[in-house]
């Protein structure tokens, strides 16, 4: 019973069961120094990416509380999300990475994080407008 298994360098797979031992071997007795031909199966990727799909606009209505007093605000949050939760939050990332989002202290969104944000700065900013 032969084992397979698959050796991979760079962008190229082989398969032991495709070649026998002396195709790869480059030591030995009578061996020339020539490379033997390349047998190997080759896994490149495209040469051009498919277009990235274009993002899209959605709008929400946020129910505010009055503006809190004397009370204890929380600089930071820990939070575990649900599947829908987690993708909704990465598809919210993404766009606002397609049109190159910025914080109000001029950075990119260039993580989760600076999504959520950025979510809480145009919610307050929308408050303030009002």
């Amino acid at each position: 019973m032969a084992r397979k298994t698959a050796r991979q360098t760079r962008s190229t797979v082989v398969d032991d069961d495709d070649f026998d031992g002396d195709e790869l071997s480059t030591s030995g007795g009578d061996e020339s120094d020539e490379a033997a031909p390349d047998t190997a199966k080759t896994t490149d990727a495209p040469a051009h990416e498919p277009p990235r799909p274009k993002s899209r606009r959605v709008s929400i209505n946020v129910e505010l509380g009055p503006k809190p007093a004397g009370i204890y605000v929380s600089r930071h949050v820990e939070v575990r999300l649900e599947g829908a939760q987690a993708e909704t939050l990465r598809k919210a990332f993404d766009g606002l990475a397609l049109k190159a989002a910025r914080l109000d202290n001029g950075r990119y969104v260039s993580s989760v994080p600076d999504a959520i944000r950025w979510l809480l700065e145009e919610i307050a900013r929308a408050d303030v407008a009002k």
